[in-house]
């Protein structure tokens, strides 16, 4: 065994952080050059902490340095990882414009999704610490602007969850419609898990492996989503774990309670694309569902019970 002096060990200790501050160094060049390689999603303008900007662009902004570039069903991709690594779950991100018409009932033509596929979480912050300074960093994000939807994400395990979360705002705010923050996040919360595939059977799109779970707890301490409160979150502020939970469960509540309900739900949603005055949906409500609290309450033990026998 080696007894190293005093003297030695500090010796050591400064050349392996001079050694590991090389290979970081290395490493972010590494990183640094190929995100200097790929072009910006057209001009870089101001945006907001939310993902908002002013930006125009076109499809030629994006090709620039993308090793992979390819388009399917409206949506395009470029991509720093390889297509055939992305080729089984980009089906489940093409499947998602049928999905919400079989729900919604609402079809989405024309579509021009533009998503982005870094292949570390390091390059994509890289890539908006450049060109989108002020962006708060995530696994995957939307940015809403005057062009076609930009979708930001890096490949890791759960990445088709997020992208189909990204995509559903993206696909909703094609429209150009004003969307109260429930809805929009309570629908991207329900199509983030393609059907079927949350809990293994073919009532998956009824759970969510999160907010189910959460629900059930809640009522246990005679809690639930209070949909009147919901219509009134300010659209400028984030969404707290327990609201998404909540935007999750009226949802999906609406959509599997009753057709009457799904039928109300959807008409109201389809308002909102068209740009029709629609006020609340609680008022709307106020025939199909007089007692909300006792029906989603019922709704959600019975969903319970169902779940553990099945």
């Amino acid at each position: 065994m080696v007894r190293w002096l005093p003297n030695q060990r500090w010796s050591l200790v400064i050349l392996a952080l001079i050694l590991g501050n090389q290979l970081y160094c290395i490493g972010n060049a590494q990183t640094q050059s190929r995100i200097d390689s790929i072009s910006p999603f057209g001009s870089v303008g101001s945006v907001d902490s939310f993902g908002s900007t002013t930006n125009t662009r076109s499809d030629q902004d994006l090709v620039p340095g993308w090793p992979y570039v390819f388009d399917s069903s409206g949506f395009h991709f470029y991509s720093l990882v390889p297509p055939k690594v992305l080729e089984q779950q980009i089906q489940g991100v093409l499947r998602l414009p049928e999905e919400l018409n079989q729900e919604l009932g609402i079809a989405f033509r024309g579509l021009d999704v533009h998503i982005l596929v870094f292949d570390s979480r390091r390059s994509l912050d890289e890539y908006l610490h450049r060109y989108y300074p002020g962006l708060r960093a995530a696994n995957s994000m939307y940015i809403r602007d005057q062009g076609p939807g930009l979708i930001l994400t890096w490949f890791h395990a759960d990445w088709l969850v997020d992208v189909r979360h990204e995509a559903t705002h993206a696909l909703l705010h094609a429209k150009r419609a004003s969307i109260p923050l429930w809805i929009d996040e309570g629908l991207a919360e329900y199509f983030e898990y393609p059907s079927g595939s949350s809990s293994g059977d073919s009532f998956a799109i009824k759970s969510h492996p999160v907010h189910t779970k959460l629900i059930h707890t809640q009522l246990r301490f005679g809690q639930f989503a209070n949909l009147e409160e919901q219509e009134r979150w300010d659209p400028n502020k984030r969404l707290s774990n327990q609201q998404y939970r909540d935007a999750w469960g009226s949802v999906a509540f609406l959509l599997n309670h009753s057709d009457q309900s799904k039928n109300e739900f959807r008409f109201y949603v389809k308002d909102l694309l068209e740009n029709r005055a629609s006020g609340n949906l609680s008022y709307r409500l106020q025939q199909t569902i007089p007692d909300w609290r006792t029906a989603y309450t019922r709704y959600y033990r019975e969903h319970s019970v169902a779940s553990s026998i099945r």
